[in-house]
């Protein structure tokens, strides 16, 4: 899958919040599944084209699980 394709699908799963897109850290880990490509190009299309992660299983990027 090309970056274009992958970009474009990113796109499409995220959301508009708080002012920009928005991508849930579990949809991002979800869609590198179903894709079949790893998380950290997931993240870099996100940091590109400016998609801010959210609900971070972390807590790092907006939250995560107490």
């Amino acid at each position: 899958m090309n970056n274009e394709e992958l970009k474009t699908i990113i796109l499409q799963n995220s959301v508009q919040g708080n002012g920009r897109l928005e991508l849930s850290c579990e949809r991002g880990h979800q869609l590198a599944a179903e894709l079949g490509v790893p998380v950290t190009r997931i993240g870099a299309i996100c940091m590109q084209q400016q998609i801010k992660i959210v609900h971070c299983r972390l807590g790092c990027f907006g939250g995560g699980h107490k």
